[in-house]
């Protein structure tokens, strides 16, 4: 099925989209992963240009230069 973003997912398809997720860290820590950012642009105002639901999912490591929290 085609959603164009968050507001579209049923929510039994964003749970299975958040095991993705799970599994994909799983994958990265073993790569050296210590962390990761989510990201999902929602509207083209939110800088959404691909028309569908999508997650970025961002590893991170302790001290780099990503994105940091206040």
């Amino acid at each position: 099925n085609h959603f164009v973003n968050l507001i579209d997912l049923p929510a039994d398809f964003g749970s299975e989209l958040i095991d993705t997720v799970k599994k994909v860290f799983e994958i990265r820590q073993k790569q050296g992963c210590e962390g990761f950012n989510l990201i999902m642009n929602n509207f083209p105002a939110a800088g959404q240009i691909v028309m569908h639901a999508h997650l970025h999912v961002l590893p991170r490591r302790k001290g780099d230069k990503g994105f940091h929290t206040i």
